[in-house]
């Protein structure tokens, strides 16, 4: 089943450590007692992809495979004024779907943006502080479903029940033709049978 276990928003500026700004995780997957190990490894990968990508790119992707599985971090960057920019890194399974996370990071972005900026301004913030809006629970908690979370794949989840749904009706409908053709044939044969016996 796809997953999304985490999404963090974290500040950059060239040639400094990124700064964790918020964050929200999904780790019930994982043993009690290795999710704080987990989600630490989780904020310090996410923060040295941000420093090494150092707002060359606006979205990377990187894969990992830890014991077999494989995890995704999803990394958008949008440049603000004085060389800084704010990211957002998700971090999924290997299955879950790419157009999703980057509905995902815009959504997530944008809530940072505007119930942040009321509060507090974090570009002036110098040391990592947790400024996580109450909405980015709820985003976690709705994106673990990608076909409610997004339209297109709403729409192609719903494509595939209606395919299958026609190709058993397909098959259902080519059953009973041959049941209907065995049927006649037999009927053919008792009025042949009949007529001769008639005859006689």
């Amino acid at each position: 089943m796809v997953k999304v276990y985490s999404i963090l928003v974290l500040k950059h500026e060239v040639d400094h450590n990124p700064l964790v700004l918020g964050t929200v995780f999904n780790l019930y997957d994982f043993s009690f007692f290795t999710r704080t190990f987990v989600r630490d490894m989780m904020i310090l990968t996410s923060a040295t992809t941000v420093k090494e990508v150092n707002g060359r790119h606006s979205m990377v992707m990187v894969s990992k495979e830890i014991q077999n599985q494989t995890y995704i971090l999803y990394y958008k960057s949008i440049p603000v004024e004085d060389q800084s920019n704010l990211c957002c890194v998700v971090v999924t399974d290997g299955d879950y779907p790419k157009s999703v996370v980057a509905g995902l990071q815009n959504k997530v972005l944008t809530n940072f943006q505007q119930g942040i900026t009321q509060k507090q301004n974090w570009k002036t913030i110098t040391t990592s502080v947790d400024l996580t809006p109450s909405s980015f629970e709820g985003l976690i908690k709705k994106y673990q479903d990608p076909t409610e979370a997004d339209d297109i794949e709403k729409i192609k989840k719903d494509l595939e029940e209606t395919k299958y749904t026609l190709l058993e009706s397909i098959e259902l409908l080519l059953t009973r033709q041959e049941e209907l053709d065995k049927l006649v044939n037999e009927t053919d044969l008792v009025a042949g049978q009949s007529k001769v016996f008639y005859e006689a």
